[in-house]
C-alpha cells in the first residue's frame, strides 16, 4: 500500500515539502521541497528526483561556497531511506 505525504519532518526539525503539494497551491511555490541526502543502502521510502553533478569550474573558483547543479526533473527520480536526507537546501532557478 502506498499512502502520499505532504510534509516530512527531519530530525533538525526542518520541514520538506512534497512537490504534489505545492503543485495544488495558489500563492507561490515553496523551496523546501530541495533535500541534501547521503546515499546509504536505500530502502522504499521517499521519491526524490536528483540534481546532476555540480560544475566543478564555478565550484572552485568560488572557493567551494557556490554549487550549481542542473535539475534532472522526473527524468532522475529514485527512491531512498528518508534517513538518508540530511537537510533541506535552496537551489534558486
Amino acid at each position: 500500500r502506498i499512502q502520499c505525504w505532504a510534509h516530512l519532518q527531519l530530525p533538525n526539525c526542518q520541514v520538506a515539502h512534497s512537490t504534489w503539494q505545492e503543485d495544488m497551491m495558489t500563492k507561490g511555490v515553496f523551496q523546501s521541497q530541495n533535500v541534501l541526502m547521503t546515499h546509504l543502502q536505500i530502502k522504499v521510502f521517499a521519491m526524490v528526483s536528483v540534481y546532476g553533478p555540480p560544475d566543478t569550474d564555478l565550484q572552485q573558483r568560488s572557493f567551494d561556497t557556490l554549487h550549481t547543479c542542473e535539475h534532472q526533473g522526473d527524468a532522475d527520480l529514485c527512491i531512498v531511506d528518508v534517513k538518508a536526507i540530511h537537510s533541506v537546501v535552496a537551489m534558486v532557478p
